[in-house]
């Protein structure tokens, strides 16, 4: 299984972008890092499988949320269209993105 680990360019420069969940988990310890709230709800949301298409479908996510903070559950789905799961199916993806929308709305208040 593969996650992205987004960190803050500014304090992590030099650290590569993919690992391993082992290895994540093992970086975010060290670098004292927490996950982004869209890679916090795709585990909550059980939204990932084999891992194929997470990196995908989290940039995607990433970049709807960084360019429509409250996007529809139709939004979501269009920006997502060129990501393919075989695993979960799209509704838990779907739900994985509108959850870490609120709470980044929540946190940015």
């Amino acid at each position: 299984m593969f996650l992205f680990l987004l960190l803050d360019r500014r304090q992590h420069h030099d650290e590569l972008a993919t690992f391993h969940l082992g290895e994540l988990l093992n970086r975010a310890v060290k670098l004292k890092v927490t996950l982004h709230p869209l890679q916090q709800a795709f585990l909550d949301e059980a939204a990932l499988q084999c891992g194929i298409c997470t990196p995908g479908l989290i940039m995607s996510a990433k970049a709807l949320l960084d360019a429509e903070p409250n996007p529809d559950e139709h939004r979501i789905r269009f920006w997502l269209s060129g990501n393919l799961c075989r695993c979960t199916g799209y509704d838990k993806i779907i739900r994985a993105v509108q959850r870490a929308a609120t709470e980044m709305q929540e946190a940015n208040k």
